[in-house]
């Protein structure tokens, strides 16, 4: 992940079972480089993202907030836009990341 990102992201907080769904799902769809991120962030981060991420159906009204996605399968599920990448790498802590996948072991 660069912090300079052209793409959203997608991002899942505390429902592990989520994120190994969607790495099996990613895997099946035939890419076998899928990884799964793990790592804290700070509180006042999600605080943001719960008052301020719009429905992913007002996406096309609102170009500049973050959307709440997948609601239906887990809670705290978003897509960060590009220009809320600095944000987030910012509230990452230090030394909480690890990975894991298909060749994790």
């Amino acid at each position: 992940m660069l912090k300079n990102a052209k793409k959203p992201i997608f991002l899942n907080f505390g429902v592990k079972k989520r994120a190994d769904d969607f790495l099996d799902k990613r895997l099946s769809q035939g890419f076998s480089d899928s990884k799964v991120k793990v790592f804290e962030v700070e509180e006042q981060f999600v605080d943001w993202l719960r008052q301020n991420a719009v429905p992913e159906s007002l996406s096309k009204d609102y170009p500049g907030m973050p959307l709440k996605v997948d609601t239906s399968k887990a809670v705290d599920q978003y897509m960060l836009r590009p220009q809320h990448m600095s944000a987030f790498f910012d509230s990452m802590i230090q030394g909480t990341g690890r990975e894991y996948g298909p060749n994790s072991g």
